[in-house]
């Protein structure tokens, strides 16, 4: 929910949403502030390049699962990305984690073909959506755009 117009000018405008400052297009979209756990770094590059091009804020990074719940406690994102396969904590087990804390987070699942089990368990566990790799800028927001 937007509210409390802090400052801003006719291209865009700055909003305070649930006491964080998130950038509006000026379009009436919602930009959203994302968490991406990925454990490879050319990963999360890329999915930070895409969805900060389509004006996202990231306001967080992870390289395993636990990191990845750490953060989401810490920042309360609108959104995560989420690899199934990282180390220390899985991403399945980290869906579990942060949706038994926080029952409405939106977590996509990203993984590749061989982990449909993986999947499965993490969309048991409260994540909402998977995309399988490769990852296409066109796959990616379509999915995002869908849940915020």
């Amino acid at each position: 929910m937007i509210s409390n117009c802090l400052e801003g000018d006719k291209n865009n405008t700055i909003r305070n949403i649930r006491g964080k400052k998130s950038l509006d297009s000026g379009k009436g979209d919602y930009m959203a502030q994302i968490l991406i756990a990925d454990d490879a770094p050319v990963m999360r590059r890329n999915i930070r390049k895409i969805l900060e091009k389509e004006g996202h804020q990231i306001v967080a990074e992870a390289t395993n699962g636990k990191q990845a719940y750490l953060e989401y406690k810490n920042y309360v994102p609108d959104l995560v990305t989420m690899d199934v396969n990282m180390p220390i904590v899985d991403g399945v087990e980290a869906v579990g984690n942060i949706v038994n804390e926080f029952p409405h987070a939106k977590i996509i699942m990203i993984s590749s073909n061989d982990q449909k089990r993986m999947v499965f368990n993490a969309l048991q566990k409260g994540a909402k959506y998977y995309i399988m790799k490769p990852i296409t800028e066109e796959k990616l927001l379509n999915v995002v755009k869908q849940f915020v």
